[in-house]
């Protein structure tokens, strides 16, 4: 219920037939005197605590509360807390001397941005590389897609090594700007509403939501493999909000990390198949409704169903779209398609 603000006409009134209740014979409408001016100062000061009345009530609630440090507290004593930036992580291949030891610790630079390998590698025979590095700025900017070139940062410490690397097969996944408030605010509703069940759906795509660069997350039973769990998300920062290889992992680890109970959590890659509209009647009309293409040929399809949930329709279940297996799957992460 929201607080109702008097304005400070109504006020003013308020207190003028005050003194006339409890002063017979006074009129605090005539300016001629001291009970009008009196009058008037009472209303002044009790317009700004209705003011602040109608600031501190309007910033109890969750969904009302305007003010950060507010949203951030109310969040807070639910276990919801803001989502730090986080730098982007992945794997760059090159070439150096052969069967050479290469500790950690070798920089990168790219777009004045610096990476750094987090363990030490051995090359092969042939002298190919494969360092796992993590940028050292946080941030959406730190993502690089695969292929991305990579230029040794002081090549006098390492001259064996190769003065390009390139990005392998997943990118360098995983960077996500620090959460908006208006982000923290959704979440942490989203935990209000669906408080945790010890392995419900909701369980996993709050888990999911956790992790900094995830704006949207779906989780779903898989059909014909009991206990199995498929969740779904789009990422910040990413063409059409479609993850690299290296944000499933990121959320992989998270879900992982958590255990919960009926699950035996691994990893696994996600799996992108295009829907038939035939077979989601309902999905062909949404479209058409928001101006989308009905019938999306397959590398459309990605970005008009992100498109669709991003605007706030909700998408049908995908349960349909997924193949039978004959053993139970564990989570898995990916995106819709």
């Amino acid at each position: 219920m929201a607080f109702p603000l008097r304005s400070l006409d109504e006020i003013s009134r308020t207190v003028r037939g005050a003194f006339r209740q409890y002063m017979p014979g006074t009129d605090a409408s005539l300016r001629i005197n001291i009970t009008y001016v009196i009058a008037k100062a009472i209303s002044l000061l009790a317009r700004e605590y209705e003011l602040r009345f109608g600031w501190l009530h309007r910033n109890m609630f969750l969904w009302s509360a305007d003010n950060a440090e507010w949203v951030s507290l109310l969040a807070a004593d639910i276990g919801i807390w803001t989502k730090p930036a986080s730098a982007a992580s992945g794997v760059v291949t090159g070439t150096g001397a052969a069967n050479q030891v290469y500790p950690a610790g070798i920089r990168f630079s790219s777009g004045g941005q610096t990476f750094v390998t987090t363990a030490a590698v051995t090359a092969d025979d042939a002298g190919a590389l494969a360092f796992p590095v993590l940028c050292e700025q946080t941030g959406a900017s730190t993502n690089r897609d695969v292929g991305a070139v990579l230029m040794l940062a002081d090549p006098s410490l390492e001259p064996t090594l190769s003065q390009e690397f390139t990005v392998a097969t997943g990118g360098l996944g995983g960077g996500a700007d620090a959460e908006t408030l208006e982000a923290l605010r959704s979440r942490a509703l989203q935990r209000k509403r669906n408080p945790p069940r010890a392995g419900a759906l909701s369980d996993y795509e709050e888990i999911a939501l956790s992790v900094a660069g995830v704006v949207k997350a779906w989780a779903f039973r898989v059909p014909a493999s009991p206990g199995a769990v498929t969740v779904l998300f789009l990422f910040a920062g990413r063409a059409n909000s479609i993850p690299l290889a290296g944000d499933v992992a990121a959320v992989q680890a998270a879900i992982d990390a958590r255990r919960l109970i009926r699950v035996d959590a691994s990893e696994h890659p996600p799996r992108f198949r295009c829907r038939s509209t035939s077979r989601f009647p309902a999905l062909a009309r949404t479209r058409r409704k928001f101006g989308l293409p009905s019938r999306p040929r397959s590398g459309q399809c990605l970005s008009a169903d992100a498109a669709l949930e991003l605007r706030g329709t909700p998408l049908p279940s995908p349960e349909a779209g997924f193949r039978k297996r004959s053993r139970p799957l564990p989570v898995k992460t990916g995106t819709f398609c």
